[in-house]
């Protein structure tokens, strides 16, 4: 079953339609770029992007150097899913996106998984922070090899 199979989840691998417009700008503090989403003409809201590097994740998991974290300043999943495919766009061997909610947040989960996004794992931060970890990856890394056995050099 694909995930454009499953109910309630509209993402599509497509790109966002010329109804969406996605513009970028400096990110809130803490945070590197903005990206904010319009719908013929109508505004949904923004989605703050950074390193996942140089942020709050940074040893919650195995993070790869292009991996980015984005937060979240919209009701709207097809917002996020439209910055979502922006941002692939503009940064093309960008691997991941990480949505981090709060522990086991049936709601912000939900919203994310209706973005595209798929829950991955939860994780502890420095200050007893429990968090549920979501991710959103291109085609090209979802094609990949996951058996270690089946990569170069193996």
């Amino acid at each position: 079953m694909t995930r454009q199979e499953l109910p309630g989840i509209f993402y599509s691998d497509d790109r966002p339609g010329d109804e969406f417009e996605v513009s970028t700008a400096p990110g809130p503090e803490g945070w590197e770029t903005s990206y904010q989403v319009t719908r013929e003409g109508a505004d949904l809201g923004s989605v703050a992007v950074r390193h996942t590097l140089t942020g709050r994740l940074s040893e919650a998991y195995p993070v790869g150097a292009r991996d980015l974290e984005v937060e979240v300043h919209t009701e709207d999943p097809q917002a996020l899913w439209a910055a979502t495919h922006e941002i692939f766009e503009h940064d093309s061997a960008c691997r991941r996106i990480v949505l981090a909610t709060n522990a086991g947040d049936i709601p912000a989960i939900d919203f994310g998984e209706r973005a595209g996004y798929r829950y991955v794992v939860d994780v502890e931060i420095p200050g007893d922070i429990e968090l549920s970890l979501l991710v959103a990856e291109p085609e090209w890394v979802l094609k990949e090899p996951r058996a270690i056995e089946t990569r170069a050099g193996h």
